[in-house]
């Protein structure tokens, strides 16, 4: 462990100070602040909520702020307890300020919603939205359709799409969005492009994705309590 890492720990241990983890789960921040019990070696053990301790297992790790140590830290799961709500933690290192976008309130969709991208006034290609947010979505297409002189890095495009309306799930609200693309990766099977883009939406827009986004949040907060609760039983 990083020795000023180790300093700042064991110092936020007599000041009984806090720190801030951060993950995810399907897309969603789970950001839960807990206490560092004690420092064996190169294991440090927190007590957090349980529902933040079965993040770092799903996401192999996690994220950390403490006052007493700049920028971010990343450590490993060494083990847990979720019915003591405690979890021991190891290889802690610093790293490159990452904590933007596990703050941003974003959700993956419990099916992933279709979509068109207008990528000029003649190419429109079909794809498939797997996480939205208010300023940000990610969506993936056929490798085959894939131009790269088409797709560079801050170019922008426009995306129509549906997503399920609150007050009747059976029917959508339909979707126009400025886009300005971020990454663009072809995934492992090389069937198909995943495409990474910040949004720019309209106040009526807006507030319809913000509607959804709270009640798919709601959805995956029971799913998580859930899945928990059987792991503790």
């Amino acid at each position: 462990m990083n020795n000023s890492i180790y300093v700042a720990m064991q110092n936020m241990i007599k000041a009984d100070e806090p720190v801030k983890f951060y993950n995810t789960f399907r897309g969603m921040p789970v950001n839960y602040s807990g206490n560092i019990q004690r420092i064996t070696g190169a294991r440090v053990s927190f007590r957090v909520s349980k529902l933040q301790i079965n993040c770092m297992v799903l996401n192999h790790g996690t994220f950390i702020k403490m006052n007493r140590v700049a920028g971010v830290v990343r450590a490993k799961v060494a083990d847990y307890d979720l019915e003591k709500e405690t979890v021991d933690l190891w290889g802690f290192e610093n790293v490159i300020n990452t904590i933007g976008y596990r703050t941003e309130v974003r959700v993956e969709a419990n099916k992933p919603m279709g979509g068109i991208l207008a990528v000029n006034s003649d190419v429109r290609i079909p794809t498939s939205i797997n996480e939205l947010s208010i300023r940000g979505l990610s969506f993936t297409f056929s490798s085959e359709l894939f131009d790269p002189e088409n797709f560079v890095i801050g170019r922008r495009m426009s995306m129509l799409f549906n997503i399920p309306t609150i007050t009747s799930p059976s029917k959508n609200a339909i979707i126009f969005y400025d886009i300005e693309l971020r990454n663009v990766i072809v995934d492992k099977s090389g069937r198909n492009i995943r495409v990474g883009a910040r949004t720019y939406p309209d106040k009526n827009h807006e507030n319809a994705v913000a509607g959804y986004l709270a009640h798919r949040q709601k959805e995956l907060l029971v799913e998580l309590r859930a899945l928990c609760e059987s792991k503790v039983v």
